[in-house]
């Protein structure tokens, strides 16, 4: 009688297991299982999209998939160095002290103003600033 019952289940396991396919009974995503695609979770709702406002890393999860900044930080050296990631080369950085007159950046006047002037690669679509058109 032992010997029947575990063929029985013998059997009954490769049925099942033969039957089964490569997507799993419980997937809602059968139609995406063949596409290179990732698919996670999230444990609350993002806070915000405007990357100057962001302070939370769910935040950060979505707008890193939007955004592109134009620096980025050489994964590999230490300490850490900003590389050009958007921008075509590094920011040109001007210093201007009282009247809008550019100053060395050696020099130990206080600065009323820091200017970036940051050149974006060709191609690179972005919203134009309203101040700037």
């Amino acid at each position: 009688m032992k010997s029947i019952t575990t063929v029985f289940f013998a059997v009954a396991i490769a049925i099942l297991t033969g039957s089964c396919k490569q997507n799993l009974w419980n997937n809602p995503h059968t139609d995406i299982t063949s596409q290179n695609i990732v698919l996670s979770s999230f444990s609350e709702p993002t806070k915000t999209l405007d990357p100057a406002k962001a302070y939370d890393s769910g935040s950060y999860l979505f707008i890193n998939q939007i955004y592109e900044p134009p620096l980025q930080y050489h994964y590999l050296k230490r300490p850490y160095q900003l590389v050009p990631l958007t921008a075509a080369t590094m920011p040109i950085v001007t210093y201007l002290v009282t009247n809008d007159k550019e100053t060395p950046p050696k020099n130990n006047l206080p600065t009323e103003k820091t200017v970036y002037n940051i050149t974006i690669k060709p191609h690179i679509m972005f919203q134009q600033n309203p101040l700037y058109s």
